[in-house]
């Protein structure tokens, strides 16, 4: 019985895990917007002068 209660909260921790990737990759795809973002405006600028 020990051994199932092991592998649920091994699950558990998988799932943690999984949920923890997710939001990070959320994250880098926010980042890599605002750095493409920044650097078109920065382009834009420098095009200007």
């Amino acid at each position: 019985m020990s051994f199932i209660n092991e592998l649920k909260s091994f699950n558990l921790l998988i799932q943690e895990c999984e949920d923890s990737l997710r939001k990070l990759e959320k994250m880098s795809k926010i980042v890599t917007q605002h750095v493409e973002t920044a650097v078109f405006v920065n382009c834009d600028k420098e095009e200007m002068h």
